[in-house]
């Protein structure tokens, strides 16, 4: 099992469902955990890991806003008194679903910011601020493997999981070589919100 000890670990996306589950386990192992939340209320994970002898730093982010995402890279550091050991993305969201034929430029902009832009400017921003070897984890959809359903052609692509880790290791070298850099492709409650039963 990692050793998480007096590491900080930071959750791009920690406010519930999966995000929330990775922040209260990184908690459990030892870790100083800073979490964004921003459509939801981290109320339950905060005091999940308040329950665990920590005090989470958990800021409402902007996931649209660039230079809030940045700005909370920057945050978690500083408040933490320690560089990042471990970064986990797993912000993303289907936002709508929408034919094709329904769609405008900026929706699929907005999709793309939500899915991948913002992921760029968190890890971006975090690099310069991580420990030597730590690790960053982005956290993928199944919607990257079936396609997310009907309506979901913005979103699945933008989602999709790398066939292994190595392709992605790879990719990210441009950032830093020291980095370590899984992917995981996982199930969400995603479906459940934005998904009629008739499709599901």
């Amino acid at each position: 099992m990692t050793d998480f000890q007096d590491k900080l670990a930071v959750v791009f996306g920690g406010g519930r469902d999966i995000g929330g589950a990775i922040a209260v386990e990184l908690a459990r192992r030892g870790a100083h955990v800073s979490l964004s939340y921003h459509g939801s209320n981290p109320d339950k994970v905060v005091d999940a890991i308040t329950a665990l002898g920590h005090k989470p730093y958990a800021q409402k982010v902007d996931a649209m806003d660039m230079a809030a995402v940045r700005t909370f890279a920057a945050s978690s550091s500083e408040q933490a008194g320690k560089k990042i050991s471990t970064l986990v993305n797993v912000v993303g969201g289907l936002i709508a679903r929408k034919r094709m034929e329904e769609m405008d430029d900026a929706f699929w902009d907005q999709v793309m910011t939500l899915n991948t832009k913002s992921i760029f400017a968190m890890t971006q921003a975090a690099l310069p601020l991580m420990t030597d070897g730590g690790a960053i984890v982005n956290v993928s959809s199944q919607a990257g493997r079936d396609g997310g359903g009907p309506g979901g052609i913005a979103y699945g692509p933008q989602r999709e999981p790398p066939s292994s880790t190595e392709p992605t290791s790879t990719s990210m070298a441009a950032f830093s070589s020291a980095r370590t850099v899984v992917r995981k492709a996982l199930a969400s409650s995603t479906h459940e919100h934005s998904t009629p039963e008739e499709t599901k």
